[in-house]
């Protein structure tokens, strides 16, 4: 009897201890939920958060290096996440968890490692063209292949034999005039300025007065849409996808030899036009800003953001942006898209129904014109007065005063690749190009 009331008591001493002393079993890693790393940049994180076999809503908390970070009541399968609480070039771990009855599920842990700063010490150099008999020289855009391959387009009037050029090119020590001539199916050729150029390679380049280089010689592409005269801008991945756009809301797409017009909705002049293609989907992100940007000639005082997808344009949300935009530009991921003009303005979730944030602060005073960057940590803008500011993810600098002198004009066009920047425009009268090396 007594041996029978010790095991009794040692049984029941089991069980009354197994009840306030186990944790709550945990089911096995990402069986219902998931996180996963969608971009970084210097002080941010994306996080995609996915439910699959989870009865919603549920409140999920999220852990960031192994503490509670975020206590949220998810509604949907799919949503993400953001974090802005972060340093440049620093390593953080990611975990999502939900209680599920008596469970509780985890994520897999995933690590997010911030870009680091860039070094905004660049040497400048100023070059000025022009005091031809022709006009007043400007320049509107530029591309930059390497090093010692610059292309830059406008118009030059010199006081040489020729006269006028409507582009120049950087071989590394000088900039060589050339004059581009658009020849029509008669074999009649024209020229006039050029306002804009893309730059696949040194092979293959497009010029604004329907014009591509083949590596050899010019070769006039005729046009079979109602166009303007001239291109305001490219964009694309090859010569057989190629974008462009110019005045009264005009986008057309280029392929196999074909022009097809894209219909944007407006009658705003298109002022730019930006994409990437994401390495993860294979998806392109194609945006344009349209406004009339000086407020001038009777047109319509409005702007607009234009979503290129599968041949149509969409337009998304323009709430918080001023009426005179000029300018758009974003990173290969595009979870962070920017604009310039009256001002800089940025959009870090997805622009269809969101508000654009002004960051303009003491970036500068002036109205930019170009924005342009190599990622997240390595953006600059170009605007009046030859203004040029750099980010490099986690500070601006403005290089007026510094390292850059103030001109009675402005830079209009801006290409950045790796440490090299070249912004062009004009003083009023000569062409100048601000070229510079990191």
């Amino acid at each position: 009897m007594k041996k029978f009331s010790l095991l009794f008591l040692i049984i029941f001493s089991i069980i009354i201890f197994t009840q306030f002393n186990c944790k709550s079993p945990t089911a096995p890693s990402g069986s219902g939920i998931s996180i996963s790393v969608a971009d970084v940049s210097c002080t941010e994180v994306w996080l995609n958060l996915s439910a699959n076999n989870v009865t919603l809503p549920a409140n999920i908390i999220i852990k960031k290096n192994g503490n509670n970070f975020l206590n949220l009541n998810l509604t949907t399968k799919d949503t993400t996440l953001y974090d802005s609480t972060l340093s440049p070039n620093q390593t953080y771990t990611y975990q999502a968890q939900y209680n599920k009855g008596f469970a509780l599920e985890r994520s897999g842990v995933v690590t997010a490692k911030t870009l680091d700063t860039t070094s905004s010490n660049f040497n400048w150099q100023v070059f000025t063209f022009g005091g031809g008999g022709g006009g007043s020289s400007l320049l509107y855009d530029v591309a930059i292949v390497n090093d010692t391959s610059i292309w830059v387009v406008g118009e030059i009037y010199t006081k040489d034999s020729v006269g006028k050029y409507n582009a120049t090119h950087w071989d590394g020590e000088k900039w060589n005039f050339i004059s581009i001539y658009y020849y029509d199916s008669n074999g009649s050729a024209y020229w006039n300025s050029i306002n804009s150029i893309i730059a696949f390679n040194n092979n293959d380049i497009w010029f604004g007065n329907y014009t591509h280089w083949n590596g050899n010689n010019f070769k006039s592409i005729p046009l079979t849409i109602s166009f303007p005269s001239t291109i305001d801008k490219f964009w694309g991945t090859s010569s057989n996808n190629l974008y462009i756009i110019g005045h009264t809301g005009l986008i057309a797409f280029f392929s196999n030899q074909t022009w097809q017009r894209i219909e944007s909705g407006t009658t705003l002049d298109i002022q730019d036009i930006w994409g990437t293609v994401n390495p993860i989907t294979n998806n392109e992100e194609i945006y344009c800003v349209a406004s009339n940007k000086y407020g001038i000639g009777g047109k319509t005082i409005d702007k607009k953001v234009i979503k290129i997808s599968n041949g149509h344009a969409i337009e998304v949300s323009n709430t918080g942006l001023p009426w005179s935009i000029s300018s758009i530009w974003f990173p290969q991921n595009a979870r962070s898209i920017y604009i310039a003009g009256d001002g800089i303005f940025r959009n870090y979730q997805t622009p269809k129904d969101s508000t654009w944030e002004n960051i303009t602060g003491n970036i500068t005073q002036y109205y930019s014109h170009r924005i342009r960057g190599n990622g997240l940590n390595d953006i600059f803008i170009c605007g009046s007065y030859g203004d040029v500011a750099h980010f490099n993810g986690l500070r601006w600098t403005d290089y007026l005063g510094n390292g850059l002198q103030t001109i009675n004009g402005n830079l209009y066009g801006l290409a950045v690749k790796g440490n090299t920047v070249c912004a062009v425009g004009s003083d009023g009268y000569n062409a100048i190009i601000v070229l510079g090396k990191r």
